[in-house]
């Protein structure tokens, strides 16, 4: 199903009652992979560690038709002072695989980006992916992101590409 235009996709806040889902989705290996979850078994996030998650970051939850169909994370980076940069962001996204090459993700993240630009003092956001997550890549490319780095994951023991998007501030 491809987003007939822009307004099939709503962001709105996650809250604690999309945890249900938000487990059932980060439970396919599609998702959980990139994420970095493979090496638990049926990993689930408990409703303490999701309401903090929800408390510490931009949780926004991806909707079409009223169903939860992905998710978007934007966590506060720490800078070298060990104190938050109010002025930059780490992404973290996925996706209900059923509903993946829709275009549905791309839409998802121009309407949260707009809300960063928009409402927020944010000046950039850095996303990391795994170098074989090709999808992840090129999303990330067609919107504007930069390769900004490599490392190494240390708990995954894969390595990783970090992109970054700035947002043109006066």
């Amino acid at each position: 199903m491809e987003p007939k235009n822009n307004e099939d996709i709503a962001i709105r806040r996650l809250t604690i009652d999309d945890l249900a889902t938000y487990n059932r989705i980060i439970q396919d290996k599609r998702v959980a992979e990139p994420l970095g979850y493979t090496n638990m078994s049926n990993f689930t996030i408990s409703e303490t560690s999701f309401a903090h998650q929800l408390s510490e970051t931009m949780a926004f939850a991806v909707v079409m038709q009223g169903e939860v169909i992905g998710s978007v994370i934007l966590a506060p980076t720490i800078g070298i002072d060990m104190q938050e940069n109010d002025e930059e962001v780490e992404l973290s996204y996925f996706i209900d695989p059923k509903w993946w090459e829709n275009g549905f993700a791309k839409v998802a993240l121009k309407k949260v980006f707009l809300i960063l630009r928009d409402k927020t003092k944010i000046k950039s956001v850095i996303s990391s992916v795994f170098e074989n997550n090709f999808r992840s890549i090129g999303l990330l490319s067609d919107l504007g992101f930069e390769k900004n780095g490599h490392y190494l994951n240390q708990f995954t023991g894969k390595n990783e590409i970090q992109f970054k998007l700035r947002f043109n501030r006066v």
